[in-house]
């Protein structure tokens, strides 16, 4: 079976930083990916490369077969990349609903589909646990309430690959379960994931595979408990 995703020699520097060194992964058609390193690592700057939020200088993304090379974040995500953000970015002054309608009504008008976007919108909070609350309004809702928001927007794009940037920080231990069972509901529709987690317990419990990097190389891919297990791992996050 074809990989879904493909990065192949991702360089992106910052002025004399360099954030990804030559990193490369893939990742297969519902494949669970843990993406971790301390921080500063090239984490999210991978991510955003994947996405489209910025740009790398060198190497390539392959997905479902295409070079994604010139293309722009919002093209990417009717390709079927969608992802979270660290900080949940809502209209605040919109209902939950009307959050949903606007990445629903985006992704129909650019993919030629039609259909009651209403019935799509309350279909996807039921799956993230905050049905029969559409007509609140965003800016009043909880910290876990606004990652599984997040996260209903994303999945608003019908991906077949999900990021998820840290959605689980500053959650209690039940709210991660419940984050964590909603991501594993994908399995049914064959997502791929990407996880970045620094919740070590989520990202063992989640991931099938887990990419290690540090100071923008890439120093462990393999089984999670072999990575965790890798001298070099145990350096970048504990020192000498």
């Amino acid at each position: 079976m074809a990989d879904l995703l493909e990065v192949r020699n991702l360089t992106k520097t910052f002025g004399g930083f360099t954030a990804l060194d030559s990193v490369s992964f893939a990742l297969a058609p519902g494949e669970r990916l843990g993406l971790i390193g301390p921080n500063g690592s090239g984490k999210t700057t991978s991510i955003n490369c994947i996405s489209g939020t910025i740009t790398a200088h060198q190497g390539e993304i392959v997905f479902n077969g295409r070079n994604l090379a010139g293309l722009s974040a919002h093209l990417r995500a009717c390709l079927g990349i969608a992802r979270t953000f660290q900080i949940p970015r809502p209209f605040r002054s919109m209902t939950i609903l009307d959050n949903l309608r606007v990445p629903l009504e985006y992704v129909a008008v650019h993919r030629g589909e039609s259909g009651d976007l209403t019935a799509r919108g309350r279909e996807l909070l039921a799956r993230v646990g905050l049905d029969g609350r559409e007509a609140e309004i965003s800016a009043n809702l909880t910290q876990v309430d606004l990652r599984k928001l997040e996260l209903a927007r994303a999945l608003a794009a019908r991906p077949s690959l999900l990021i998820v940037d840290e959605v689980m920080a500053g959650l209690a231990s039940a709210e991660v379960e419940e984050i964590l069972a909603i991501l594993r509901a994908l399995d049914a529709e064959n997502v791929s994931v990407i996880m970045i987690e620094h919740i070590m317990q989520a990202v063992m419990g989640f991931s099938e595979r887990i990419v290690c990097l540090d100071a923008g190389r890439k120093i462990a891919d393999g089984a999670p408990r072999d990575v965790v297990a890798d001298p070099q791992v145990e350096r970048a996050y504990l020192g000498e």
